[in-house]
C-alpha cells in the first residue's frame, strides 16, 4: 500500500476517465458506483476544454442549485482548479454563476430546478460546446433533451453532453437510451480514482475506503 497524497497532485486520467478524455461522441453516460472519481474526471475534462479552446462555453448542471454548490463545485474548486487561479476570483460558490477564463472561455453553473424562471430561461437559451450533467438519474429525459438543443456553440471541434451517475434500474431512461447507438457508455471503477489508487496500488485512503466497502 502506498501513502500517496490525494489533493492537488497533477491529474492523470486512467481507465474510464482516460476513455472520457479521448471520446468525442455527442452523448456520453459516465457510469459507476460512488467513489470511482467520475465527477472529478468530468470536471477535469471540462476545465481542460475551457483552457484549450479560447471562447469555449461549458455548462455544469445538476437537478438543484443547492446540490451543485455543495458537491460538484467543491470538487471543482478544491481538486480541479489550481490554487490561486484567476477563474476563482469573484463570488463565492453560493453566489457563483460563471467561472471566466483569461482566454475568454466560460464555465456556467446551473440547475434544472433553478430558483427563478428567468435564471433557468437565461441558462437554457444560451449555446454551449460542452454540457456536464451530474447525478443524471435525478433528471427527467425531457429536461435532458432540452439541454441537448443548446449544444451548438461550435468553438470546441465536437459538441458533447456528459451524464454522470451511479447505476439505477435497468428500465431507467438513461439505461434505455444507452442501450441504443445514441449514447456511449463509459464505465468508471475505483482504481480510476487517483485519490484511492495511484496506478500501482491503493493509497492509504483507498485501502481504508475499499475496506469499508468490503464490510458492507
Amino acid at each position: 500500500m502506498n501513502d500517496s497524497v490525494d489533493m492537488m497532485t497533477a491529474y492523470g486520467p486512467r481507465g474510464g476517465a482516460l476513455d472520457l478524455f479521448y471520446c468525442q461522441d455527442t452523448e456520453i453516460l459516465m457510469e459507476g458506483p460512488a467513489g470511482t472519481g467520475k465527477t472529478r474526471a468530468v470536471l477535469e475534462k471540462a476545465h481542460l476544454c475551457a483552457m484549450k479552446y479560447p471562447g469555449a462555453r461549458v455548462l455544469l448542471l445538476r437537478q438543484t442549485r443547492e446540490s451543485m454548490t455543495e458537491s460538484v463545485l467543491v470538487t471543482f474548486e478544491q481538486h480541479v482548479v489550481p490554487e490561486g487561479s484567476p477563474i476563482l476570483n469573484g463570488p463565492k460558490r453560493q453566489g457563483r454563476q460563471n467561472y471566466i477564463y483569461p482566454n475568454g472561455s466560460q464555465v456556467t453553473v446551473g440547475a434544472f430546478k433553478a430558483s427563478g424562471k428567468d435564471q433557468r430561461a437565461k441558462i437554457m437559451s444560451t449555446e454551449y460546446d460542452l454540457i456536464c450533467i451530474f447525478e443524471a438519474t435525478e433528471v427527467g429525459e425531457a429536461d435532458y433533451e432540452q439541454a441537448l438543443t443548446r449544444l451548438r456553440n461550435g468553438v470546441i471541434p465536437y459538441q458533447q453532453a456528459i451524464c454522470d451517475c451511479n447505476p439505477d434500474g435497468r428500465m431507467h431512461w438513461l439505461n434505455l437510451r444507452a442501450a441504443t447507438t445514441m449514447v456511449t457508455r463509459i464505465l468508471s471503477r475505483h482504481p480510476d480514482n487517483p485519490t484511492l489508487h495511484d496506478g500501482d496500488d491503493w493509497t492509504r485512503t483507498g485501502a481504508s475506503y475499499m475496506g469499508k466497502l468490503a464490510r458492507l
